[in-house]
This record gives C-alpha cells, sequence and structure tokens, in this order.
C-alpha cells in the first residue's frame, strides 16, 4: 500500500490550482499528523483545502494521526514548523512510502535521515508522468501565478524531466 504522509503546503497549494484529486490518483492513503489538520482543517476552515481535506478523510483515503515521539517533534520544532516537524517524524514512524514536504529545510532534513520527499512540483511531475495530467507547464505556471514561490532552476529541471519543451 502506498502510504505518504502529508504536510500543508502541498496539500493547500494542490487545492488553490484545482488539481486535489490528483493526490487520490496517485497515492492510496494519505496520513496527515495533527498539527496539519489543525492547519488546514480547522484554521482553514471555509478555504479549499479545508473542505477537500475533510471530504477525503471522509472518504478514507486522508487519514489523521498523531505522532508518537514527542521529543523528536519537540526537537524539529526548533528550525521547522510544527506540521513539518510532525510529518517528518510521523513519516518515520509508520515507514510511508513518501512524505511531503515544500519547504527546503524540512526536505534537506527529511532526506538527511532517510526519507524518500516529493513536494508540490513533485506531485504534479509524477501525476503528468503517469497521464493524470496533461499540462504540466501550465499547471506549474498557474501555481505560481496563485503565489507559490518556485524556482526558476527547479522550473526549468521540471520541465527537462518530464520532456515538455
Amino acid at each position: 500500500m502506498s502510504t505518504v504522509v502529508a504536510d500543508s503546503s502541498p496539500l493547500i497549494a494542490l487545492a488553490k490550482i484545482e488539481q486535489f484529486h490528483l493526490l487520490r490518483r496517485l497515492f492510496e492513503r494519505i496520513v496527515v499528523p495533527d498539527a496539519v489538520w489543525i492547519e488546514v482543517v480547522v484554521r482553514g476552515e471555509g478555504k479549499p483545502a479545508s473542505a477537500l481535506v475533510l471530504s477525503a478523510h471522509q472518504e478514507g483515503w486522508i487519514q489523521r494521526q498523531r505522532a508518537r515521539n514527542v521529543l523528536a517533534v519537540t526537537l524539529l520544532r526548533a528550525n521547522l514548523g510544527p506540521g513539518e516537524a510532525e510529518a517528518i517524524v510521523l513519516a518515520q514512524e509508520i515507514k510511508a512510502m513518501w512524505v511531503l514536504l515544500d519547504d527546503d529545510l524540512a526536505r534537506a532534513y527529511a532526506t538527511g535521515i532517510g526519507l524518500r520527499v516529493k513536494g508540490t512540483v513533485g506531485v504534479l511531475l509524477a501525476a503528468y508522468q503517469a497521464g493524470f495530467l496533461s499540462d504540466l507547464r501550465g499547471t506549474m505556471d498557474e501555481l505560481r501565478a496563485k503565489g507559490f514561490w518556485l524556482s526558476e532552476r527547479v522550473y526549468q529541471r521540471i520541465l527537462a524531466e518530464s520532456g515538455v519543451s
């Protein structure tokens, strides 16, 4: 079963560009830690990601789970946000296939401890490669237009990896 743990940023970003459904197509189960649930569903009430995560939770393919290692979360929170810290610890605890993170520092820490990391753009690339997304460039452009920061270097690298000219 392809289980992933998600931080808030990919959930919110994909909801903003109406590509949240790609998560369901790519992954069998997504687990969100408490801090992510609170940020996206509770504090984000009324925003697109809140309703989508709540609906997916009711359908059963997004689950909420608490990270057990509170000390590890506390230590990570010295340098990372609460959602990022909990997502990394939870991904390690449940041996998730991927952890979905966009923050550079969080990604570096996660890969440094052996976790496999995908960000929002990595999800779009995977969806494009799987045939679930037809316009990768246009979707990344829309993501940028909605305020998602994506460096030109990464943008060009993703286009090159995908074979999009």
